[in-house]
């Protein structure tokens, strides 16, 4: 019998458990679960885009949650919580992408400029 083996996960300091967001092409108002790619509708919402936008942005500020958190959470979502932009630290505070530098691969030289 094999044994079962445990394994945790781990993402990005500063990801929220959850926040809210709206679909771009719909407006409609959606969940993000950290971890999860996935979205999840909210029951709860407006037939109206705007709407569920401000609703959006009134429960991420209730939960304490900055715009950076959100578009780590939207990345993670769309394309896994292992990628660099899935975490916080590589936005600013209005959500935008900083540039990210690359990791050097393991066992090569790093390039340093003079």
């Amino acid at each position: 019998m094999r044994k079962k083996e445990k394994v945790q996960l781990v993402f990005h300091e500063g990801l929220p458990e959850i926040c809210y967001s709206t679909l771009p092409y719909s407006g409609k108002l959606v969940i993000l679960k950290r971890g999860i790619r996935a979205f999840s509708m909210c029951y709860d919402q407006s037939s109206s885009a705007a709407k569920n936008r401000r609703a959006a942005i009134a429960e991420n500020k209730r939960l304490g949650i900055s715009k950076a958190q959100v578009a780590a959470m939207i990345y993670g979502a769309r394309f896994g919580f292992d990628n660099p932009e899935a975490d916080p630290k590589n936005y600013d505070k209005r959500g935008n992408l900083l540039p990210i530098q690359p990791e050097p691969e393991r066992g090569s030289p790093e390039i340093r400029e003079r």
